[in-house]
């Protein structure tokens, strides 16, 4: 499956990236472990649990393990593609406005 990503999402991902690379030793952890988990998604697109948002629909969601971060998503069988719509720390004990 495609890969895409909402505007929210790239700029989510590029504020994690400049947190992380300033701030942790590992500066290519994040981008690395959230490129392998997409690649994950794009060869097995049924995997993440589901998250209820707050206006009521659904979306899933796959942890990043070593960054504890939720990548959040939503398949879309007949187009063949996954749109990544949000990613949000996990360490926030709630998740992000949908």
């Amino acid at each position: 499956m495609k890969i895409r990503y909402t505007r929210r999402a790239i700029r989510e991902i590029e504020r994690i990236d400049g947190w992380w690379r300033q701030n942790r030793d590992a500066k290519d952890l994040f981008l690395d472990e959230l490129d392998a988990a997409l690649r994950q998604l794009s060869d097995l697109p049924d995997i993440g649990a589901r998250y209820e948002t707050r206006r009521g629909s659904s979306v899933l969601r796959l942890l990043l393990p070593k960054t504890k971060h939720h990548v959040y998503f939503r398949r879309d069988p007949p187009q063949n593609r996954i749109m990544v719509v949000s990613v949000w720390s996990a360490r926030r004990r709630r998740g992000p406005r949908l």
